[in-house]
């Protein structure tokens, strides 16, 4: 059975290990849905700080300003497909925010998902290709996952209800995190810079 979801990558330091309550373990991704966990929510808040390089990273209220202030609001991350023989996952440099794009290389256009490997998708008949590596025309590896045309627009759906559920539990544990004024202006910040709301 193929899957299909949006994560982030996580980045920290271990200043952030022995300043916020995060833990020891860290994943290397957090998948972005509306049933996200606090500490996955604190794990997503430092990664945004260090991928963007906001002054402070001590304090979730000091990274809610930040993120207010930032001119940037990017995150390493995109779509992954995957069952249980292979995984496509975002390519170096592809990020979160450009997810919406993102959905149109489920429907087989040429959308940049990444170099280093270079995940790729292709329309063969009635189906949808993807490939892990080889889009920039350099040698392919047999892995990929085929998906009908048909199945295609449910999966955009559903990863647009994912965001979109992302998004009330983010503003929901960040409020719990820092000043609600200062959530409610970070989520509303980021939920322009990524367009996850359906009205837009």
């Amino acid at each position: 059975m193929t899957s299909i979801d949006i994560i982030a990558e996580t980045y920290r330091s271990s200043e952030d290990v022995a300043n916020l309550p995060i833990g020891d373990e860290t994943p290397q991704v957090v998948v972005l849905w509306g049933g996200i966990s606090e500490h996955e929510v604190m794990t997503f808040l430092i990664s945004l700080a260090r991928y963007n390089r906001f002054p402070d990273c001590k304090e979730f209220p000091a990274i809610g300003r930040s993120a207010t202030q930032s001119e940037t609001m990017v995150l390493g991350g995109g779509i992954r497909i995957f069952n249980n023989e292979n995984a496509i996952l975002p390519g170096c440099c592809c990020g979160v925010e450009s997810w919406r794009e993102q959905l149109l290389a489920l429907e087989g256009y040429p959308v940049w998902l990444g170099h280093d490997p270079a995940p790729w998708s292709e329309v063969v008949g009635d189906e949808v290709q993807f490939w892990r590596d080889g889009g920039f025309g350099k040698q392919r590896s047999d892995c990929q996952i085929r998906m009908m045309r048909s199945e295609i627009p449910e999966l955009q759906k559903k990863l647009t209800r994912d965001m979109e559920g992302f998004l009330y539990s983010l503003r929901r544990w960040s409020r719990s995190l820092m000043d609600p004024s200062i959530a409610d202006s970070f989520v509303a910040k980021l939920d322009a810079r990524w367009q996850i709301s359906s009205s837009r």
